[in-house]
């Protein structure tokens, strides 16, 4: 086998390969590519390049010059040290011997070992593909930003591509935030109701498609952007029911944010010296004619103001605090609308997109709101007195009740989790104790049946004295 290729397009290559190969510390079969030529009678032809990890399979294809029909295994770490140092447009030729590979440049020659093409792990087959629309993935980089990155919640690791409304939707969780986004009509390819892994696929790639294939099948998730193609298994896990955690079209307050200001307004909210002990709290509070935040300064742990403009305020004055990052997520993938109806429940952002929706959970106890008793003096303040000459009947003063808390069904799990891994603990840490004093004990017996059989000897000698 021999192929000739520019170096650029092979450091192209290797970049999300050896992002999707096994690690270093593995198996070392993971960290070969298979490459394969087919090459035709003039000289050129196409080389394959396959890396996998037992779960993802990615496979990058290409021309090639001076081209030799073959497949081998070739060392992933080999191949990229031959592109270190200059000369960036020199071609690379590599030559496939029986047990051997040289890889030429036109001032350098190195060769390295070749992998037995047995104990390359077989590649799965690829799902039915179809032309899928031109939202889905932009759509599915867009929500694995808010995915959970805890490996013990396997079932939001990944985008969940849901069936059950009138349109199709993507949605991702992470038990704080949660966003759906409608695809549109989708190919019978991938009607299915999965998971998708999204985060084991190298963004870049899917960027780089101008035309764009997906489908499933029971397993895997497969896909093709020009030149890259690849799949990964899906994941067996049941997605929660999402739909119950919607708050109502219902709200107090909103605040409008111009689209072509999103940016401004994001880089003005990470330049706030937050503290980052409160997760980044962050108080959006409404008068409903300016919109301010309040925060928690980090150095120093005084409250501290800021102002932000461009913003216009619909309803009435409403307060709210959100993690930081959250809201940046947010506002960075085109949510300009956040509609509050009360400080105890969920704020709901909206984009220009109709069907668009992020979720995010508010933050309690952070001292950053004005308490309820101020709020009612400073109402009271403002009313109009009544002339003294007019009589009238004092109103009855109703108790307020505060609203109970929204049931935020993914944090009551968490907590519950996190109670059943204390007791767990604390029942372990009681059987480790039992076991030692039961050790103790033993030993301790031990020690005065020795002593007992001791005294009974000295006492069978002292008998047996005769004086």
């Amino acid at each position: 086998m021999q192929f000739c290729l520019p170096r650029s397009i092979l450091k192209t290559a290797l970049v999300p390969l050896r992002r999707i190969a096994g690690k270093k510390s593995g198996p070392p079969a993971l960290r070969h590519l298979l490459i394969q030529v087919n090459a035709g009678a003039d000289g050129c032809g196409t080389a394959t390049f396959s890396s996998t990890n037992l779960e993802t399979v990615l496979t990058f294809n290409t021309k090639v010059d001076e081209a030799v029909s073959g497949i081998a295994c070739l060392p992933l770490d080999g191949l990229a040290d031959a592109l270190k140092g200059r000369g960036t447009k020199d071609p690379i030729l590599i030559r496939v011997g029986k047990s051997s590979a040289e890889i030429r440049t036109p001032s350098t020659s190195r060769s390295g070992p070749l992998l037995a093409l047995s104990s390359f792990p077989k590649l799965p087959p690829m799902p039915p593909l179809a032309p899928a629309p031109g939202v889905f993935f932009p759509n599915l980089l867009r929500a694995s930003v808010f995915r959970s990155t805890d490996s013990s919640r396997p079932a939001l690791n990944g985008v969940h591509m849901d069936h059950s409304g009138k349109t199709s939707c993507l949605v991702a969780t992470d038990g704080h935030r949660l966003i759906t986004l409608p695809v549109g009509k989708l190919p019978a390819s991938l009607k299915k109701s999965a998971t998708i892994p999204i985060h084991q696929i190298p963004s870049k790639v899917l960027e780089s498609g101008s035309s764009l294939l997906a489908g499933c099948d029971k397993g895997r998730f497969g896909f093709q952007a020009d030149s890259w193609q690849g799949s990964v298994k899906l994941q067996d896990v049941n997605f929660p029911a999402w739909r119950q955690v919607l708050p109502e079209t219902r709200a107090k307050g909103q605040i409008d944010i111009p689209v072509n200001a999103l940016e401004e307004i994001a880089a003005q909210l990470k330049a706030l010296a937050v503290k980052k002990e409160q997760e980044e709290a962050l108080a959006l509070i409404s008068d409903g004619r300016r919109l301010a935040v309040r925060y928690h300064e980090s150095d120093t742990d005084k409250k501290r103001s800021a102002a932000i403009p461009r913003c216009s305020l619909k309803g009435q004055a409403v307060e709210a605090v959100v993690n930081r990052q959250f809201l940046l997520d947010a506002l960075r993938s085109g949510f300009n609308t956040i509609r509050i109806a009360d400080p105890q429940e969920p704020l709901d952002l909206r984009s220009q997109v109709a069907g668009e929706r992020v979720v995010i959970m508010p933050l309690r106890h952070t001292g950053l709101t004005t308490p309820l008793q101020n709020r009612t003096k400073t109402r009271a303040r403002t009313t109009a007195r009544v002339p003294q000459s007019r009589k009238v009947q004092p109103m009855p003063q109703k108790t307020f009740r505060p609203k109970p808390p929204p049931i935020n069904l993914f944090k009551e799990i968490q907590d519950a989790c996190a109670a059943a891994k204390s007791l767990f603990r604390e029942g372990a840490n009681k059987v480790s104790e039992i076991s030692t004093l039961s050790k103790q004990l033993a030993r301790d017996q031990k020690h005065s049946a020795s002593e007992v059989r001791a005294a009974r000897q000295a006492l069978a000698k002292l008998k047996s004295l005769s004086f």
